[in-house]
């Protein structure tokens, strides 16, 4: 088979364990290269030249160094370095012992690092099969892979057999039409995101796209769990109670990070609760989690409201269309039906920003390649308002909140599956009688409100903003 170009190649000639290999040979090449290591060669020559008795003798000394040419199969460098100074001492003279231990010792010392490297290589793999869910290709994986660290040093050998075995698990899957019976366990998927050296290893075609989006935490959780799986030609996740509602590896990442924010819930039951999301919205609030994060927001005490500061609030405007009037940049408008993170296709809500610049590139971001005429009013509060404040500085994992900072791609009228879980949270908020949500951008905050009569404008700060048409 012709090998593919591109970080996705499968079947590939050259496997992640050759590349180990091949590292593993430069770095003996460079160590044999050491002035430490030709000390030491020089040392043998000079007893070999003036002590032809012990050429004899010299033998074992020979035999010991040539472990040194299977170190790559072994990974036993340091042993062999260290133990070779003992047996210096045994059969070479005493007047030669000193250099020659003295040079094998450094060349131990040189070593160590890459010893504790490869151990430290090993025990994350071990740790990442403590935390899982064990499936029968993962026990056998664990198995293999531990007996290859006590033979050979390292379980390069058996992580290069997992990954062929998963490889032509996901390319027969592919011409198989029922779900159920292409689908794998989200463990042995999750696994190779666990490994050290999962961007190195060549993987199935299109799988490494997938790992990308699953964070280390996202993973862990998945094989944790035996409730989720994989479908390698669709390349989504489900729960196994509802194949028909599939999640992508960024879909189920905002889901597992969601955890931050409600800790309670596990995976499976958030997973769980978003196929309910998309399969009947109005329902959902029936589901176990759904309950709950409604009681969460029921019983939340930290609300904040406006500050005393100048808001702004920004309406696309026609090449042709006339200027709205104060007025009418003072209401939420009436016919928007695309999707928002915090209002439902065809649900009007009022959007504003802490400065002219965040207003501007809430218009900007979703217009495209070519920026329109944007109109922006300045506002100023004139009553207070129960505000939700999602804010603040969080964890880098947490990507359920990061996900109300993020731009997503949609279109008119299409329900956006990452809004799902932020417009049922909104949803109870308009239940409880919370005003609206504070949320950060991406250099500002902003504000989502229900209602629109909390402002008033500030004279002098209604304009129409033209930008300079957007060179392809």
């Amino acid at each position: 088979m012709t090998k593919k170009s591109g970080e996705d190649s499968i079947h590939p000639s050259e496997t992640a364990y050759d590349k180990a290999i091949k590292r593993m040979e430069e770095r003996e090449a460079h160590i044999f290269n050491t002035p430490a290591m030709q000390i030491a060669a020089d040392a043998a020559e000079q007893i070999r030249i003036q002590q032809a008795p012990l050429i004899q003798a010299l033998q074992p000394l020979q035999d010991a160094l040539q472990p040194y040419h299977n170190l790559i199969d072994q990974n036993s460098l340091g042993l062999v370095a260290a133990s070779l100074s003992s047996v210096a001492q045994t059969i070479v003279p005493d007047n030669a012992v000193g250099s020659m231990t003295e040079s094998l010792n450094v060349v131990a010392t040189a070593i160590q690092p890459y010893q504790q490297d490869m151990n430290l290589f090993n025990s994350n793999v071990l740790a990442a099969f403590e935390a899982a869910a064990i499936t029968p290709e993962l026990r056998d994986f664990r198995t293999q892979f531990e007996v290859n660290v006590q033979e050979m040093g390292d379980g390069m050998s058996a992580i290069s057999d997992y990954v062929n075995g998963l490889t032509s698990q996901w390319d027969n899957a592919l011409g198989v039409a029922n779900v159920l019976e292409r689908s794998i366990a989200a463990q042995n998927l999750a696994m190779v995101r666990m490994l050290p050296c999962y961007s190195d290893l060549e993987l199935p075609r299109g799988s490494k796209k997938v790992l990308r989006s699953l964070t280390k935490t996202t993973a862990k959780k998945l094989m944790q769990s035996d409730e989720i799986q994989f479908d390698p030609k669709e390349k989504d996740f489900y729960h196994k109670d509802s194949p028909e509602s599939k999640l992508s590896a960024d879909q189920i990442t905002v889901v597992e990070s969601s955890l931050e924010l409600f800790a309670e819930f596990t995976l499976d039951e958030l997973l769980s609760f978003e196929s309910k999301l998309e399969q009947n919205f109005a329902f959902a609030v029936r589901h176990p989690v759904g309950v709950r994060i409604y009681e969460i927001l029921q019983n939340w005490k930290n609300f904040v409201s406006f500050e005393n500061i100048t808001y702004y609030h920004a309406r696309t405007l026609g090449e042709n269309q006339r200027p709205f009037h104060d007025s009418e940049m003072m209401k939420a408008p009436t016919n928007v039906s695309a999707h928002g993170r915090y209002n439902e296709v065809g649900r009007s809500c009022y959007y504003i920003a802490e400065n002219k610049d965040g207003a501007l590139k809430e218009i900007y971001k979703h217009s495209g390649k070519t920026k329109p005429r944007v109109q922006v009013i300045g506002l100023k509060a004139i009553k207070s308002a129960k505000l939700l404040d999602l804010s603040g500085d969080v964890k880098e994992t947490n990507r359920f909140v990061e996900h109300l900072r993020f731009t997503v791609e949609n279109d008119e009228g299409r329900t956006v599956q990452e809004y799902l879980l932020p417009n049922f949270v909104a949803s109870c908020c308009k239940e409880l009688g919370i005003d609206g949500i504070r949320y950060k951008s991406t250099g500002y905050k902003c504000c989502v409100l229900w209602k629109d009569d909390y402002f008033e404008n500030v004279e002098g700060l209604s304009l129409i903003h033209i930008s300079e048409p957007t060179r392809p």
